[in-house]
């Protein structure tokens, strides 16, 4: 069996992670253009990226494992947090007051968050998956992408 799952989705948490990172060195160089854009970027990939695990990861993951009330309610509630957290950022850009303490809180929700998906969710996936079903989820995901 092979990791795919785990793979494509670590991938994607640094692709993510580097953009917020881009964000927080531009907002440090009062570079608020650069910043506004890197922050943008960075979170209309991480609303994709949680609507492909809540739309097409959690649910095969439940069906797969019979885990209902599992790790996928953890996560789905973690998720919540990260939309309240990034709206709070964007409102401290837009208003151009300091975002740090909800910049904090973001990154501290997010290393515990991706640890657990990356060392549980995502290898449990993997485990409970044969070839064709990851690329059936795959595919699943490509098509939210294209959707306008």
């Amino acid at each position: 069996m092979s990791d795919l799952i785990t793979t494509y989705f670590e991938a994607d948490h640094k692709r993510l992670d580097s953009l917020y990172l881009a964000f927080k060195h531009s907002s440090k160089e009062s570079d608020s253009t650069q910043a506004v854009a890197y922050f943008m970027a960075y979170k209309e990939g991480i609303e994709k990226h949680i609507v492909w695990e809540e739309s097409v990861l959690f649910p095969f993951f439940e069906q797969q494992t019979g885990m209902l009330n599992g790790p996928t309610r953890v996560m789905t509630m973690e998720h919540q947090q990260v939309y309240r957290l990034n709206e709070a950022i964007l409102a401290c850009i837009e208003q151009k007051i300091p975002s740090e303490a909800f910049e904090l809180e973001l990154e501290e929700l997010l290393a515990g968050h991706n640890h657990k998906e990356e060392n549980i969710l995502y290898p449990m996936i993997d485990n409970n998956s044969n070839e064709s079903q990851k690329a059936k989820l795959l595919l699943d995901i490509a098509s939210l992408t294209n959707k306008p």
